[in-house]
């Protein structure tokens, strides 16, 4: 490990010296072994990232999960790597000519 954080709610954010090491991590039986030593209860979720992404069409619905996996299969991102998606000025407050 590089570093560990553990924070007021409980939660620890690791970072590991490089990806090699986030990859043997992220392995079944590695994470399960990992997860047993340290609570049966934990779970281990990669880091998330905002972003704001330019020229989306308006018919995007970031509420249905066909429009995320289809966002990142145009970006040829892997599956399940866009968690949730949201529009930065809601739609109700648009204009007629946006």
């Amino acid at each position: 490990f590089r570093a560990i954080n553990q924070f007021r709610n409980g939660d620890i954010v690791m970072e590991m010296m490089n990806e090699m090491a986030a990859q043997h991590l992220r392995e079944d039986n590695t994470k399960r072994a990992f997860i047993d030593k340290l609570d049966p209860n934990a779970t281990i979720k990669d880091r998330s990232y905002p972003i704001v992404m330019q020229f989306v069409p308006i018919s995007f619905n970031p509420s249905q999960r066909e429009n995320l996996t289809n966002l990142e299969r145009e970006n040829g991102w892997k599956e399940g790597s866009v968690l949730t998606a949201q529009w930065i000025k809601p739609p109700e407050r648009r204009t007629k000519e946006q």
